[in-house]
């Protein structure tokens, strides 16, 4: 029995899971060769902590053929956030008015993405 083709929701899914994966991975991976933090940069470290399980399972469960649980999409969402607030604290790190330009566009593309 062939597999159902898949919708463009759940394709698009494992793309943003993928990606924001692979940035969480590259940027701990940078930042593995620090000898110090600053605070910025160990919240970022937490947030990513945080968001690669959360966006693994998330990517994980696309895959599947099962139906989805409301658990398996709000691990998606708080992977996205972690993967967000992760680079929030990089930008941070270079200064709160950088800090504050990502976190204000951050803010404004939800806002455009919900109305289109």
């Amino acid at each position: 029995m062939a597999a159902p083709p898949p919708d463009s929701s759940s394709e698009s899914s494992r793309l943003v899971y993928a990606g924001l994966l692979g940035l969480t991975a590259a940027t701990v991976t940078q930042l593995m060769g620090n000898d110090s933090l600053s605070m910025a940069q160990t919240v970022a470290v937490y947030a990513f902590a945080i968001a690669s399980p959360l966006l693994t399972v998330a990517l994980l469960a696309t895959y599947s053929r099962r139906p989805h649980s409301w658990r398996l999409e709000w691990a998606g969402i708080g992977g996205c956030f972690g993967a967000i607030v992760g680079m929030a604290g990089l930008f941070w790190h270079f200064g709160w008015s950088v800090g504050v330009v990502f976190v204000l566009l951050i803010l404004v593309a939800f806002v455009l993405a919900r109305m289109g």
